[in-house]
């Protein structure tokens, strides 16, 4: 990840992006652990890697298409 930002973002804003990428992993964290809880508990475990392999799998399409 060092590489990329490295490469890819200018000196001046360095810092301050690679604060925002490194917290939105842990922001990340934060929103599914307890929405992986909420669909356990209304539609079952499996549904929880159905549902966040499916909306990965849409945000990755997204991001090669753009």
């Amino acid at each position: 990840m060092h590489a990329l930002m490295a490469r890819w973002i200018p000196t001046e804003e360095r810092s301050m992006m690679t604060a925002f990428v490194y917290a939105g992993s842990q922001f990340g964290t934060l929103i599914v652990y307890p929405l992986a809880s909420y669909i356990t508990n209304r539609l079952g475990w499996q549904f929880v890697f159905y549902l966040m392999g499916g909306a990965s799998f849409v945000w990755g399409a997204l991001w090669f298409y753009l």
